[in-house]
């Protein structure tokens, strides 16, 4: 414990200074509290300078005068040696350089008219101009009149042969939609409860579809009684005359079946059309 807080313990230092300097009973300071082991004054004298970093004024004045220009010397923008050399010992170079004859740069090509010079230069970028012209020019008629390479007569074979395959395949796809048909449906009724939610659906077809093929067949009428839906077909003014709008009115699992079943008689219809028959 130090001596200020004992002397506070005891009553016999009951403030401080604004100095800091601790004040007795009496308002007096007490010298002994405040030289104490335990005292650390709020403020501690700055330390004084080691002896040797301490300047002189006398040798800062020397070190002044020892880096200030001196007078007799003139400032020059140009860098000079401090070594003095007399100029006559250095021997000047005596170079006698042959002029040049005007009459033999006309001749050797070499004093040319600056405005020659420039028309020269205008006239080898124009030839460089035409000539990337003249061959792209070439390269475009090249690639637009190429003739058409004869076929050999296998590729003229060929083309029934790839039309009949796409008629086989055609057949071919309705075929499996008319099989996956059922499972098609198993999985519209059974896939949310939001299929049961009473709904429309509308699909566009083809005139020529609708009353040339699916009506006169009584392909609708089974397919509403199948699928429980209500089919109508509506003529709005905004859809030509060759295209008929079928509304489909049933849950929206009934609605999208039906719609899939159109699918298929719409496939139906273009095997017929286009005259491959199912093997």
């Amino acid at each position: 414990m130090s001596k200020t807080d004992r002397a506070h313990m005891e009553g016999i230092a009951v403030a401080k200074s604004i100095d800091g300097e601790i004040v007795g009973k009496d308002g007096r300071p007490r010298r002994e509290i405040r030289e104490g082991a335990g005292y650390v004054p709020a403020n501690p004298l700055p330390r004084e300078p080691a002896p040797w970093l301490v300047r002189q004024p006398e040798t800062a004045r020397e070190d002044q005068e020892r880096f200030r220009p001196s007078e007799a010397e003139p400032l020059s923008g140009s860098w000079t040696s401090s070594v003095a050399m007399p100029s006559s010992s250095l021997p000047k170079p005596n170079i006698d350089m042959p002029r040049a004859d005007p009459s033999n740069q006309e001749v050797n090509g070499l004093h040319r008219d600056p405005g020659h010079s420039e028309r020269e230069v205008d006239l080898r970028e124009r030839e460089w101009e035409e000539k990337a012209r003249g061959t792209w020019h070439e390269r475009g008629d090249a690639s637009h009149g190429k003739e058409p390479q004869p076929q050999p007569p296998e590729a003229e074979i060929s083309r029934p042969k790839e039309g009949h395959g796409n008629g086989e395949a055609l057949v071919k796809a309705v075929a499996s939609a008319i099989e996956d048909a059922p499972r098609v449906e198993a999985m519209l009724l059974s896939s949310s409860s939001t299929g049961n939610v009473k709904a429309q659906l509308p699909i566009l077809l083809a005139s020529d579809l609708l009353f040339q093929t699916l009506v006169p067949s009584g392909y609708l009428q089974d397919l509403s009684q199948r699928c429980q839906v209500h089919i109508d077909i509506t003529a709005e003014e905004s859809l030509p005359s060759s295209v008929r709008q079928v509304v489909l009115s049933g849950t929206a699992a009934s609605n999208a079946s039906a719609a899939y079943w159109l699918q298929v008689g719409a496939a139906r219809h273009m095997v017929k059309s286009a005259g491959v028959r199912p093997n």
